[in-house]
């Protein structure tokens, strides 16, 4: 993998391509920051994802990386996320169909294979009174 460090921010190349009489050569490199929020938008579009960090956090902000970490190699990624659940989600459930959207997103987007994705259930939102 080609990885280098800008801006204390690590980019992986997901694809270079050589000039060609055809074509105009050139590198795609994205950070890991790239890929976190990636999976940050793709879990928060789970029903019964209520946010990602800590609870105090407003839903949906405009911060979409906050309670994701990414470890990108050169074929395959490993995430850390950290959830705020709506209460009554079946966390099983939850769980499995985070890992399908956040897999499913990173494999189109970044052309990495997910080999993990670990939740840690940070909090859970109590419905508001009526």
């Amino acid at each position: 993998m080609n990885e280098e460090r800008t801006s204390e921010q690590a980019i992986f190349t997901l694809e270079h391509v050589p000039a060609s009489a055809q074509a105009v050569g050139g590198r795609i490199g994205i950070t890991h920051e790239v890929v976190a929020t990636i999976a940050g938008i793709a879990a928060r579009e789970v029903p019964g994802v209520h946010a990602l960090g800590s609870w105090r956090f407003v839903p949906f902000s405009d911060r979409p990386r906050r309670g994701v970490s990414v470890e990108v190699g050169q074929e395959e990624a490993a995430l850390d996320l950290e959830i705020v659940l709506e209460f009554g989600a079946d966390i099983r459930k939850l769980a499995a169909a985070v890992r399908g959207a956040v897999a499913e997103a990173i494999d189109t987007m970044a052309d990495r294979k997910v080999v993990e994705v670990n939740l840690k259930i940070a909090g859970i939102e109590l419905p508001r009174p009526k």
